[in-house]
């Protein structure tokens, strides 16, 4: 497991194999992991971008700014609950077996919006989990 708490970083960049990604209350750049079997999760930070690759998982983001959201799940659900202004951001949602849900509105399958502000974006792929995306000032 890997826990990040209280700090301020330009780059971080995260491989594992099994286990608990967890940060919390930190302000970074950007933000780079892949795990191959376990959970993300990303609570009361600020960072400009985050990389996600999670074969067996699910990827949590609450209470977070955010300008670019990459997260590729082949298993696992997807929860993002961000700041910030919903038409800012370029969408691109797709998911094989699974529900979208944007702003508690249910979604089709695969979803691509273009934003207002070419500096954010949000894009999200899962085989099989739930997307829920939520972005509100």
């Amino acid at each position: 497991d890997v826990t990040v708490k209280g700090v301020s970083i330009n780059n971080g960049s995260y491989d594992l194999e099994y286990g608990q990604f967890d940060m919390k209350d930190c302000e970074a750049n950007i933000i780079a992991l892949q795990l191959e079997s376990g959970s993300c999760s990303i609570t009361d930070s600020t960072l400009d971008g985050f990389q996600g690759e999670l074969e067996y998982g699910d990827t949590y983001i609450q209470n977070c700014t955010m300008n670019k959201i990459d997260v590729d799940s082949e298993s696992g659900d997807a929860n993002v609950d961000i700041s910030g202004n919903l038409p800012d951001y370029s969408i691109q949602l797709d998911v094989e077996v699974g529900e979208v849900t944007v702003n508690g509105k249910k979604e089709a399958h695969s979803i691509r919006t273009s934003g207002d502000d070419s500096s954010k974006a949000i894009h999200v792929e899962s085989e099989y989990g739930d997307v829920d995306i939520t972005v509100e000032p």
